[in-house]
């Protein structure tokens, strides 16, 4: 990666050492389930998720850097009054929850989730479009909270 292209500078800088493209350095999912069994009325379970993410790039720049600022400001002087690069997530965690229970007869199961509790924007993939139409940079979210139930039938 020693001429790597920084799209919205129309330049390229050396990415020799930095880190891969959606390569966090970790990620954890951590799950907790406490079934609660009631006998012929069936087993109701909570059930709680945890997912964590490091930071993660998406372009091989690793934008902000100090070489990567520095080719920005050149292209769009003066500095500091361009819109802040944002070409990484920032690390993060998800909280999920639900609320299941199944009949005794293992027949049919009813589960209530609410995911992404805290209703956070985690950016999934971002792209940087043509610099001859000004460079737009394309953002695609994880999802938002959602809610709901689900029914399930066995036989």
């Amino acid at each position: 990666f020693k001429d790597c292209y920084l799209g919205e500078a129309n330049t390229t800088i050396d990415c020799s050492g930095n880190t891969l493209v959606r390569a966090p350095p970790y990620t954890a999912t951590v799950v907790a389930d406490w079934p609660f069994d009631f006998g012929r009325w069936g087993t109701v379970t909570p059930n709680v998720q945890l997912y964590a993410s490091g930071k993660v790039y998406f372009r091989p720049s690793n934008c902000p850097n100090s070489e990567c600022v520095a080719a920005i400001d050149a292209r769009f002087p003066p500095p500091g009054t361009r819109a802040p690069n944002k070409d990484f997530q920032s690390p993060y965690e998800i909280w999920d929850a639900r609320l299941s229970w199944t009949s005794a007869d293992q027949h049919v199961n009813v589960a209530a989730f609410v995911n992404n509790i805290a209703d956070k924007d985690v950016i999934q993939s971002q792209v940087v479009g043509s610099f001859l139409i000004g460079a737009p940079i394309q953002v695609r979210f994880d999802r938002p909270r959602t809610w709901g139930i689900r029914v399930g039938l066995a036989w």
